[in-house]
């Protein structure tokens, strides 16, 4: 094992990192945004798109997961949120926010998709 880069980025902790299967990395954090993480021509790890902040949930995101084609980006909260973002282009830089269900009151621990990417599952602190 041995440190390729550093990622500097996000301004508060980061809470998950996760591997895309495009080879990007997708980061959440407590300052309630997501960066998707590329490889620039040098081999440097990078920022490729920042979202985030959308909504009034007022503390950070516990985590994130990609659909199994990278089209949607999906994050669960400390307050039982979900937020939601569709790619708006191929080139994965632009995200739109979109309408996502609610239903839990307390903080959302974990989310997976099924494998068709077809549905989600989440677990919460509220046992909902």
């Amino acid at each position: 094992v041995r440190v390729e880069n550093i990622l500097l980025g996000h301004e508060n902790w980061v809470t998950s990192v996760r591997w895309l299967s495009n080879g990007m990395i997708l980061s959440s954090s407590m300052d309630k945004t997501l960066i998707l993480w590329s490889k620039d021509a040098d081999g440097l790890w990078s920022e490729h798109a920042h979202v985030g902040e959308v909504g009034g949930n007022n503390m950070g995101l516990f985590g994130a997961f990609p659909t199994s084609d990278n089209t949607m980006l999906i994050s669960h909260s400390f307050q039982g949120a979900f937020q939601g973002w569709h790619r708006a282009e191929e080139d994965m830089k632009a995200w739109q926010g979109c309408p996502m269900p609610g239903g839990h009151f307390a903080s959302v621990k974990d989310i997976s998709w099924s494998p068709s990417g077809a549905y989600l599952v989440s677990a919460s602190l509220d046992q909902v």
